[in-house]
């Protein structure tokens, strides 16, 4: 499933043919750079299987928890930096 969403994410993202033109740059490139292990990622969990079944289940567990560190205080939130005007 996150493949196929991967795939439908990056073909929108390509050439910004879906993406409206008022998105911000930053925040489309952002998703597109956490797509990119996240593929790779579960294609590894997904071949696990094959080999064990518990392999497999511990893989897809700690990717859950990689996904939600934040929300369980595993991961500090990130601080938005101040900016200031050119020449103060």
């Amino acid at each position: 499933m996150a493949i196929c969403y991967a795939a439908l994410w990056f073909y929108a993202a390509k050439g910004r043919r879906l993406i409206a033109p008022t998105a911000d740059d930053r925040l489309v490139s952002g998703i597109s750079r956490s797509f990119r292990p996240g593929t790779l990622i579960y294609a590894i969990a997904t071949l696990s299987a094959l080999i064990s079944a518990i392999l497999a289940v511990v893989l897809y567990s700690l990717i859950a928890l990689l996904l939600r560190r934040r929300e369980l205080g595993l991961r500090p939130e990130r601080r938005a930096r101040a900016v200031t005007p050119a020449g103060e």
